[in-house]
């Protein structure tokens, strides 16, 4: 469910921007992702491309256990991404957290990925290292 990029330069996380301004140098080095949202972003925006080398290379910690190349890849394959919605972003200073929804068809019906994720800032790189339960 690659998203044609000559159709359209918006990226894909529904920033407003231009792809090669925002998640675009972000994919090309996850070190340049400034704020847990901009690395968040990046990531819905590499599902949309099924980068899944990517996924997994901002993960670290729990988030990896049991994440699967392989199943991801073919979820990715499955559903078609439609928009991305921040609800909101808390960056501090080692840690971070972003609350959002990501649409997505799977099968003709849209499904809402609604999920608050923690974000871990180790040896200078920001990281995905899981969902935060519900408080």
């Amino acid at each position: 469910s690659f998203m044609s990029l000559s159709t359209s330069n918006t990226c894909p996380c529904c920033s407003g921007q231009a792809y090669s301004a925002c998640c675009e140098p972000i994919i090309a080095n996850p070190c340049s992702a400034q704020t847990p949202e901009q690395l968040m972003r990046s990531r819905y925006t590499a599902y949309t491309q099924a980068n899944i080398a990517y996924i997994k290379a901002t993960m670290c910690g729990n988030a990896l256990q049991g994440f699967s190349v392989a199943d991801a890849a073919r979820w990715a394959d499955r559903v078609t991404w439609r928009r991305l919605v921040v609800h909101s972003h808390r960056p501090l200073k080692k840690v971070g957290y972003v609350e959002f929804s990501a649409f997505y068809d799977e099968a003709g019906k849209e499904q809402e990925l609604y999920e608050r994720s923690a974000f871990k800032k180790v040896t200078g790189q920001w990281y995905y290292v899981g969902r935060q339960k519900p408080q």
